[in-house]
């Protein structure tokens, strides 16, 4: 397959892996194709009393000397909030999130105060106002219910499809000494990374994190490292101590972060996720590939 094909198996089959059953259905089929390439696989979940987190790890981790890792689950969808994700800033994208719930949550308050003033003032209230507060809470209501079935993101070409299937066309040629990670809840959090790096130390590997990489001005390879392993293709953005990174570098200030985004700010148009550049999602295929045939040579 070429790139396009490989990016729209992942944006047709399982386009959207944000429940469990749809995660379960990603990890199976990718299983599945470990098994045909005949590579090792592995998943590790982590079960708490609010969550289940399934990591996939395809290749000899332990002995590898190349890392890449991505996130396979897939957003949450904003409805109110700004559609923006920036992929080099967690904590602008924490403050978009606060923002959606708590228009959620005012939502919510304003159905509940409805519903009280309706039960406690019903007899005293005039035929047209009962019929303006029934249609206000019939308003909400069917707001919340379609906000609740619709929570999932639909389309996730950039985030994080894209990623997925460079790193699958990655794992098919087979390099030596590379191993393939598949986070979850990895894609608006660092959960699937802190699980990850409680069983396997990373730091004495080459570990790149590829993320948000279909669309975008500028691509750019953040890191703490004192030269970027891909300067001769890629913007450096070069951070000179852990705590002035605001994002997974925190975690792993050892790794390469390859990013694309728009804008003086740096962020994407989650909205317009559909909106790909293949040309580019081909690019930086080769360039890894070959960043690979160099390494093995």
């Amino acid at each position: 397959m070429n790139m396009k094909e490989e990016l729209l198996r992942y944006a047709i089959m399982i386009p959207i892996r944000y429940n469990r059953n749809q995660k379960t259905a990603f990890i199976d089929m990718m299983i599945e194709d470990a098994k045909k390439l005949n590579l090792a696989y592995r998943s590790e979940k982590m079960k708490t009393r609010f969550f289940e987190c399934t990591n996939l790890i395809i290749g000899d981790l332990q002995h590898a000397d190349t890392v890449f890792m991505t996130a396979y689950d897939t957003p949450q969808r904003n409805f109110f909030a700004a559609s923006r994700y920036y992929p080099l800033h967690s904590k602008k994208n924490q403050q978009i999130q606060t923002l959606e719930f708590l228009i959620h949550l005012i939502l919510l308050i304003l159905a509940c105060v409805i519903t009280v003033m309706l039960l406690f003032s019903w007899n005293q209230l005039a035929t047209s106002m009962k019929i303006g507060y029934v249609l206000m809470l019939g308003v909400f209501a069917l707001m919340l219910i379609y906000m609740s079935i619709n929570k999932a993101s639909k389309v996730n070409m950039n985030r994080n499809s894209a990623s997925v299937a460079i790193m699958y066309k990655l794992m098919k040629e087979k390099p030596r000494k590379t191993a393939f990670v598949f986070l979850d809840h990895a894609v608006s959090s660092y959960e699937g990374y802190k699980e990850l790096l409680q069983d396997h130390d990373l730091s004495k590997k080459k570990v790149i994190i590829l993320d948000s990489l279909a669309k975008g001005e500028k691509i750019v390879c953040a890191t703490l490292q004192k030269e970027s392993c891909f300067k001769d293709h890629f913007q450096t953005v070069k951070y000179d101590k852990t705590e002035a990174c605001d994002n997974v570098l925190r975690l792993m200030p050892y790794a390469y972060l390859l990013v694309s985004a728009d804008h003086d700010e740096f962020y994407v148009d989650t909205k317009k996720d559909d909106r790909i550049s293949m040309e580019q999602v081909n690019m930086i295929y080769e360039i890894l590939y070959k960043s690979l045939i160099e390494e093995d040579s």
